[in-house]
């Protein structure tokens, strides 16, 4: 479980996260929203330890992450970042092995399984002898992930993992998730993806809490419509779920032609 109490962080004199409780359970992907600005990637930040807050605390399984070394976080904890920029002229198999070392893992051996193991999960096990610089957007964030699998941590965080990808990898990626840790805290944009593979969203709203809980009660259009001053559709799939579309909002018929009183 990673949690988080009372997080107040501020940055060049704002206050980007004022009061953020966080309870990423285990066995479970959390999902992190918000417009723009939110505080999202601030919040992650938090979790892995890169970012000390003024106030609250971070814990890892209920130990505090400020009664640890940095070392001891990363060794738990697999970060992906919103931009997976390895050296292009390494191997792919050399990119994900670095996953492995960060986690201290000893022996070529069991480093070789690790690597075999993470780009088999990701479907990339006959790109492992290519080069980086050869990987399309898609493939490189499925080696950021598969570095992260190779890293074998109980947690992982991830910011943005399908950032600037088409529908057909964010699916991809989405689908992944489950298989990098046993407990995932995701930043996502697309909400409707985030309904689709998350179990637990957090919504961020001005560095607040706007909402928190399961995917299907708060990715609703009482929360998502006037956060992010849009209409939200909820169409049922015929599979038991529910799909979300968005439309702006326009005005409407009555206000267009709306005279002023005489």
């Amino acid at each position: 479980m990673i949690s988080a109490s009372g997080l107040v962080v501020e940055l060049g004199g704002h206050t980007v996260l004022r009061g953020v409780d966080l309870a990423a359970r285990t066995g479970r992907v959390t999902g992190i929203v918000g417009p723009n600005g939110s505080g999202k990637s601030t919040l992650v930040r938090c979790l892995v330890g890169a970012h000390i807050p003024r106030s609250g605390a971070v814990a890892l399984d209920g130990t505090g992450l400020r009664r640890r070394s940095r070392r001891w976080a990363a060794e738990r904890i697999a970060f992906v970042g919103q931009h997976v920029d390895p050296d292009p002229s390494m191997r792919v198999s050399d990119e994900v092995a670095l996953g492995a070392l960060s986690a201290r893992v000893r022996g070529a051996a069991e480093t070789d399984r690790r690597v075999v193991n993470a780009l088999d999960a990701v479907g990339l096990l006959s790109h492992a002898r290519r080069r980086v610089a050869e990987l399309s957007g898609g493939e490189l964030q499925r080696v950021g992930l598969a570095r992260a699998i190779a890293h074998g941590a109980s947690h992982a965080v991830l910011d943005e993992p399908t950032n600037h990808l088409d529908i057909h990898h964010r699916l991809e990626i989405g689908a992944l998730l489950r298989r990098v840790a046993d407990t995932v805290v995701v930043v996502l944009h697309d909400l409707e993806l985030a309904a689709h593979v998350c179990d637990d969203v957090l919504v961020l709203d001005e560095g607040r809490v706007a909402a928190s809980g399961s995917a299907a009660d708060v990715l609703t259009a009482a929360v998502i419509d006037p956060l992010y001053r849009v209409r939200t559709l909820e169409l049922p799939t015929g599979e038991g779920d529910t799909a979300l579309a968005f439309r702006r909002h326009s005005p409407t018929a009555h206000s267009l032609h709306e005279k002023e009183p005489a």
